[in-house]
């Protein structure tokens, strides 16, 4: 199988995870309210996209070597190693928020434009180390789990920030899944 086959298949299995993430936020959403707390409610919508998406980019090893069990223990190891780094990427970004608020941010402008938003996208980055690197980790392979970590932020980041930012300029609807495939 060639590289770009690899890739595509790679961006496929993103793409899905970022499909198959969007109506577990919808629905952690209208549930919140049931949440006892913030944290509470971060820690779990986190721990939960982490698994999810730690899951579809787990599994993507195996399926290219056409391997079964390796797809599978991939997905089960992404799925751990993905709750643990959502649930952890979550409230680093709730730390930040908290911590950028009080010294940066003078308004509430400020906050519901620039600090809110980019505090969430670093989580989503966090999240996005967590999940791309889990493969890397599961083969013990420094390289992968590099090249995981870096593309793991970068791809958190941007997608975080699409999902973040994108509702200020366009639809909710429409916002939430653009930036879901593009974490993915």
């Amino acid at each position: 199988m060639s590289r770009f086959v690899r890739r595509l298949i790679y961006v496929a299995m993103g793409i899905l995870g970022g499909l198959a993430a969007w109506p577990i936020l919808e629905t952690a959403i209208a549930v919140q309210e049931l949440f006892p707390s913030y944290l509470l409610f971060s820690l779990a919508a986190g721990g939960t996209f982490g698994a999810v998406f730690g899951a579809f980019s787990g599994a993507v090893d195996g399926m290219i070597a056409a391997n079964y069990r390796r797809m599978v223990w991939g997905a089960l190891f992404g799925l751990g190693v993905g709750a643990v780094g959502g649930a952890v990427g979550f409230l680093i970004g709730q730390g930040v928020l908290l911590i950028g608020a009080e010294i940066f941010l003078q308004s509430a402008t400020n906050f519901d434009m620039v600090g809110q938003p980019l505090a969430k996208a670093l989580g989503w980055a966090i999240l996005g180390m967590f999940v791309a690197s889990a493969e890397g980790i599961r083969r013990r392979s420094g390289h992968k789990t590099a090249i995981g970590l870096l593309g793991g932020f970068v791809g958190g980041l941007v997608g975080g920030a699409v999902l973040e930012y994108a509702p200020l300029v366009i639809s909710t609807q429409w916002a939430r899944p653009i930036g879901l495939i593009l974490f993915g």
